[in-house]
């Protein structure tokens, strides 16, 4: 029924299955045989794998997160999901893509196989990133968000700008700076870690706060 609320358990299940599928089928692009002639790219066709499977890692916990604050999720916040989870399925693969072509020279004034795989990627993390942000703040509104201080969704909702900034200027450094090919691939991660940090950095200010207080 439209506008239902959904059960929390089973969606969490069906995130829980999705990413762990797509994180499961990572390691499939590893070749079986070593080649030796060719040490340096299986090196940084593994590095790539534990760059992406972090990442991955990062963002099943944040969706994981906003949706423990957002449960039960109405319609709309289902279909959103279901665009996220969608998402999930497609980022391992264009992520191993950008890190075997998209470090080679390339931008929006050079443009070149490079830049096609990169936008993609880039593309994808952008969506992901607008759509837990637009998650985030519909389940700030809720009542369930009630048990958190006005100091700490502000700081929830600085932190998400914060990152969705981060992320728009590696991006742009990227996309218009030649000497910048493939270093934002590492910088995703950094970004995603980084914001955990400072929800950890909120709560415990809050708490200092509220000790004042």
């Amino acid at each position: 029924m439209r506008g239902t609320p959904r059960k929390a358990s089973t969606l969490f299940n069906l995130v829980d299955g999705i990413f762990a599928v797509a994180v499961t089928l990572i390691p499939i692009s590893i070749p079986n045989s070593f080649l030796e002639s060719n040490q340096h790219g299986l090196l940084l066709l593994n590095s790539s794998i534990v760059v992406i499977g972090l990442t991955m890692a990062l963002m099943w916990h944040k969706l994981r997160s906003i949706l423990k604050v957002s449960s039960p999720v109405n319609s709309l916040e289902l279909a959103l999901v279901a665009i996220v989870c969608i998402l999930v399925v497609m980022i391992p693969k264009c992520a191993l893509l950008a890190f075997k072509y998209g470090t080679t020279e390339g931008s929006i004034w050079h443009w070149s196989l490079s830049e096609s795989v990169n936008i993609e990627y880039q593309g994808l993390i952008v969506i992901y990133e607008l759509i837990t942000f637009a998650l985030m703040v519909s389940a700030l509104r809720k009542k369930s968000a009630a048990k958190f201080s006005a100091f700490q969704l502000r700081g929830f909702k600085l932190v998400e700008l914060t990152g969705l900034a981060l992320i728009g200027a590696i991006i742009l450094c990227e996309n218009l700076l030649i000497g910048a090919n493939g270093v934002y691939l590492y910088f995703f991660p950094l970004v995603l870690s980084a914001e955990e940090v400072g929800y950890i950095l909120v709560h415990k200010k809050s708490e200092g706060i509220d000790g004042i207080g």
